[in-house]
């Protein structure tokens, strides 16, 4: 059982988008080697991942999705908050060099679920964290095919005890005490 209170499910999405301007004093070659070592690392690190790297003229981006994957690790918020960081922190050092975070997502769990987002604010990152107990039996979404269903059950019960009721249909067939 301890197992399944530290499994998590976890659903993210969002771009890191690095980009020059005409102020730009560094190198290209040496940005992207960089970028292409935190990517690798974070493909390692994190293998239920999809991270896409794309390079333009003189535009970066970084994508990063996962729907619904089962993981246990503990500190992966953490982890990846450090690695956004150390890639605004080397970006510091160049003058004309611009870096966009946007990240979201969720984790949940049994016990609990949260939302997430990562933005940067100047060469910090911002780490936007709203936890809140879940239900674990109680959907959060539910689809029209299941609201039909549950509105069938619904409707049975009552037409069922509608008729106990009314007698229609006799709760015991034959008296308890004689």
């Amino acid at each position: 059982m301890n197992i399944l209170r530290t499994l998590k499910q976890l659903t993210i999405s969002g771009e890191v988008s690095i980009g020059t301007n005409s102020h730009f004093t560094g190198n290209i070659t040496e940005i992207q080697n960089f970028l292409n070592t935190i990517v690798d690392t974070l493909r390692k690190d994190n293998p239920q991942l999809k991270i896409q790297s794309k390079r333009e003229l003189y535009e970066f981006s970084i994508k990063i999705f996962a729907y619904r994957k089962l993981m246990m690790d503990h500190s992966f918020l953490e982890n990846l908050r450090r690695r956004f960081q150390s890639l605004l922190d080397y970006g510091a050092d160049f003058d004309g060099l611009t870096i966009r975070l946007n990240i979201y997502g969720e984790l949940n769990s049994l016990i609990q679920s949260e939302k997430f987002r990562y933005v940067n604010k100047q060469s910090e990152v911002v780490f936007m964290n709203n936890q809140f107990p879940a239900i674990p039996w109680i959907p959060q979404k539910l689809s029209s095919k299941q609201i039909g269903f549950l509105i069938f059950i619904v409707l049975l019960v009552i037409t069922v005890a509608l008729l106990v009721y009314f007698k229609v249909i006799p709760l015991f067939s034959r008296p308890l005490v004689a």
